[in-house]
């Protein structure tokens, strides 16, 4: 049963009956029987009935027509211009595939901000408008998270704001990149029979914690992390500025439905080329995504070739590294974390210990000063995330 806020309930056969009568409900025509639910998302024609399967998607009520979107582009260039480097047309590739291939996977925005007026909120407001109500998700990160998707996941967009380190645990971490990537997607209603449907979210994050958000880890490539500036009140304030962006959404979507996108070539499973998404933020963010014992490593490190100016290379082994830094921490972590952190590997091989001055054939760890120095120092405080 449809409402007249376009809302899906279940409408049982014996309440169909007692509203319509016996003989109306047999006589139902066969365009308004469906076996199920689709999604199939489509910005530009209706599409309702797929195989007597009923299309979840909603199609906004924008009508595309030529004309000027000077507020919008206000909003748009403090996002992709304003600060760091200038991705004007990259954000437009990002909302563009969304309208014209919502089915390609795009990165997960983050805005970050150290302010809470920068207008993150706004842009995502502005989003529900141009791809519906309907299709849009925005709530704190903690609503996201809880056990129950179907408030979000069949929607075309994923926002979720209040982005903090608290909020991201492990589980978490693999909730949202899966959100970010998948192309089915499972919607799982309390009391409700589980459905399988075609997925095409995508995410945008909002945080305010600029220095320890999350972490992320050195082969993570799914964000795309951006800084907001702050707003000049007096320069910026605008009592009508949403009643102007909404006014100026067929004017942007005519812009944006005959536009050439920039990078016309697909080069990986996202659209845009790393180039684009490897941001400053991004490499703070993952600087100071460092565990602490990669910080007690790094330490020891810098202060053995400090101390030895005339040594080029090390050769250790992990008991070596315990009586260095004084950790508790078992051997299985910190060969995890020179592997996985530092990006070293391990060789058996007859070498002189650079600690121990014993030769004898062992599983060396090896790290030359040129290759070493090139490990940032990720010392808490040490850099913002958000410096560009």
């Amino acid at each position: 049963k449809k409402s007249n806020t376009g809302d899906l309930t279940p409408w049982d056969k014996q309440t169909m009956t007692m509203d319509f009568g016996t003989e109306n409900v047999k006589r139902f025509p066969e365009k308004l029987k469906y076996e199920g639910f689709c999604n199939i998302v489509n910005f530009t024609e209706d599409v309702t009935n797929v195989n007597r399967m009923y299309n979840r998607f909603t199609r906004p009520g924008w009508v595309a027509e030529p004309g000027e979107w000077k507020t919008t582009e206000k909003l748009l260039r403090k996002v992709f211009s304003e600060m760091g480097v200038d991705q004007w047309e990259e954000g437009l590739d990002w909302i563009q595939l969304q309208l014209t291939d919502p089915k390609q996977i795009l990165h997960c925005l983050i805005l970050g901000s150290q302010s809470r007026e920068a207008g993150k909120d706004t842009f995502v407001e502005w989003m529900t408008m141009l791809l519906g109500e309907k299709n849009t998700y925005f709530a704190d990160i903690e609503n996201f998270l809880k056990p129950f998707n179907s408030a979000y996941a069949d929607k075309c967009l994923i926002a979720l704001n209040e982005v903090k380190f608290s909020s991201i645990n492990d589980g978490s971490m693999e909730k949202i990149k899966q959100y970010i990537t998948q192309d089915k997607v499972i919607i799982d209603e309390k009391f409700q029979v589980p459905v399988t449907l075609d997925y095409y979210g995508k995410m945008i994050m909002l945080t305010n914690n600029i220095h320890d958000f999350m972490r992320i880890d050195d082969e993570e490539n799914r964000f795309w992390i951006r800084t907001m500036p702050e707003l000049d009140k007096k320069k910026d304030f605008d009592p009508n500025f949403k009643t102007k962006l909404l006014k100026e959404i067929p004017h942007f979507v005519d812009y944006i439905l005959n536009r050439t996108l920039k990078h016309t070539d697909k080069l990986s499973r996202f659209w845009l080329p790393e180039t684009i998404t490897h941001t400053e933020e991004l490499k703070n963010i993952r600087e100071n995504s460092k565990s602490s014992l990669y910080l007690e490593i790094y330490d020891w490190l810098d202060n053995t070739f400090f101390s030895r100016e005339d040594t080029n290379e090390l050769f250790f082994v992990i008991n070596d590294v315990r009586e260095g830094v004084k950790t508790d921490v078992g051997p299985k972590q910190i060969k995890m974390c020179l592997l996985k952190e530092f990006g070293m590997t391990s060789k058996k091989a007859l070498r002189k210990n650079s600690f121990t001055t014993e030769e004898r054939n062992s599983m060396y760890f090896s790290v030359s000063r040129s290759e070493f120095y090139e490990q940032p120092d990720t010392t808490p405080g040490l850099d913002d995330v958000f410096i560009v």
